[in-house]
C-alpha cells in the first residue's frame, strides 16, 4: 500500500494525522459540505416589526450547523397536486442577527433596527441528484423563547438543482430549527422559486420542503420572542402573502 507525507513549516504530517484533521475538520462543518456561511444585509430597507403580546422588542441572534437525513419530501408546482421527491441528506449552516431598538406598537414600518444574516444549504438526494442554495441576503429573522431557544429565518439567493428545474435560479428559502426533548435538532426546510412577495413570479409557484433531524445540530439562539422581516417597496404584511 502506497503512503505519502506532506511536509509543513512544523514538520512532516503523515496519513494519520491528516486522517484526524480530516475528521476535525468535518466535525467543526457538520459532518457536510455546505460550507460556512456569510452574513448578508437585509435584502431590503423597507422593514417591518412585529410586536403583539407575545414578541418583543429588542436585538437578537442565533446560529447554527447540522447534517439530517429526512425520507420524504413535498415539491409543488403551481395547483398539480404535490410530488414526493424522496427522501436524502441535507447540510445546512446559518445565522441571522436583529439589531438596533427593534420596537414598534404591533406592525410597524421603518421602526429603528435592522437584520443581516445568511443561509447554506446541501441536499444529497436518494435519487443521486444534488441540490445547492447560497444566501445573498436576509429576508426574515426570529428567534423564539420556547424549547430554550428556536429560530425561523428566511433568505433570498440563488438555488442549483431544483427539483425537475435545472441551472441555477432565483430563490427564497427559509429554515425553521427547535431543538427537541430528546436533544436533536429538527429543522423544517422550504425552498421557493422567485424572490420575496413573488415566489413563483410570472408562471406558477414552485416549492420544494422537507424537514430533517440531526442528533449532532449545533443551535445556538437567543432564548426570546423577536422577529423583524424586510420587504420590497409598496409591500408589507398586508400585500405580501404569507409574510406572517
Amino acid at each position: 500500500m502506497e503512503t505519502f507525507m506532506i511536509r509543513t513549516r512544523v514538520g512532516w504530517i503523515g496519513p494519520l494525522s491528516l486522517a484526524i484533521i480530516g475528521a476535525a475538520l468535518a466535525l467543526y462543518f457538520g459532518g457536510g459540505s455546505a460550507g460556512a456561511v456569510d452574513s448578508g444585509p437585509a435584502c431590503y430597507d423597507n422593514q417591518w416589526v412585529y410586536s403583539d403580546g407575545g414578541y418583543l422588542n429588542g436585538a437578537a441572534s442565533a446560529s447554527g450547523r447540522g447534517t439530517g437525513t429526512f425520507t420524504e419530501s413535498e415539491l409543488e408546482f403551481g395547483t398539480a397536486p404535490e410530488i414526493d421527491n424522496g427522501g436524502g441528506t441535507a447540510t445546512w449552516d446559518f445565522k441571522g442577527a436583529i439589531s438596533g431598538p427593534n420596537n414598534a406598537n404591533r406592525f410597524g414600518p421603518q421602526s429603528p433596527g435592522n437584520i443581516t444574516g445568511g443561509l447554506t444549504i446541501l441536499v444529497k438526494w436518494a435519487n443521486g441528484t444534488v441540490t445547492t442554495f447560497n444566501s445573498r441576503c436576509a429576508a426574515e429573522v426570529q428567534t423564539d423563547a420556547s424549547g430554550g431557544g428556536s429560530i425561523e429565518m428566511e433568505f433570498e439567493g440563488t438555488v442549483q438543482g431544483f427539483p425537475r428545474r435545472p441551472g441555477e435560479r432565483d430563490a427564497v428559502a427559509s429554515i425553521k430549527s427547535e431543538r427537541q426533548e430528546d436533544g436533536s435538532i429538527k429543522s423544517t426546510f422550504s425552498i421557493e422559486l422567485g424572490t420575496t412577495c413573488f415566489e413563483g413570479y410570472p408562471d406558477s409557484e414552485k416549492e420544494i420542503g422537507f424537514a430533517a433531524v440531526s442528533t449532532g445540530a449545533l443551535l445556538k439562539a437567543d432564548a426570546k420572542d423577536v422577529g423583524r422581516w424586510s420587504f420590497p417597496d409598496g409591500h408589507g404584511p398586508g400585500n405580501c402573502e404569507g409574510a406572517f
